[in-house]
């Protein structure tokens, strides 16, 4: 099972140097992973932690040089891909 694209944001994008990654969690205690990319796969940044109930916004800077970058964040068992934008 996936989620929504609604289900994650990310913002500002294209960004800088830090960006934001906003989800809900729905049970506490439920492990999440973000996992940052290069377009060539090589890992930029990667975060695992469990979080508590309720929406939740993970600032992260990325320091890597301008790109495409793919995020990939899996709350529980549910994940989702998103694209992004260094400038």
């Amino acid at each position: 099972m996936s989620l929504g694209n609604d289900s994650i944001t990310i913002f500002p994008n294209p960004f800088a140097n830090k960006v934001q990654i906003a989800f809900n969690v729905d049970k506490d205690e439920t492990p999440v992973s973000i996992i940052v990319t290069d377009v060539l796969g090589n890992l930029v940044y990667e975060k695992e932690s469990l979080f508590q109930t309720g929406k939740q916004n993970e600032p992260i800077k990325i320091s890597a040089s301008s790109s495409l970058y793919i995020v990939k964040v899996c709350v529980g068992n549910q994940c989702t891909i998103k694209k992004l934008v260094k400038i």
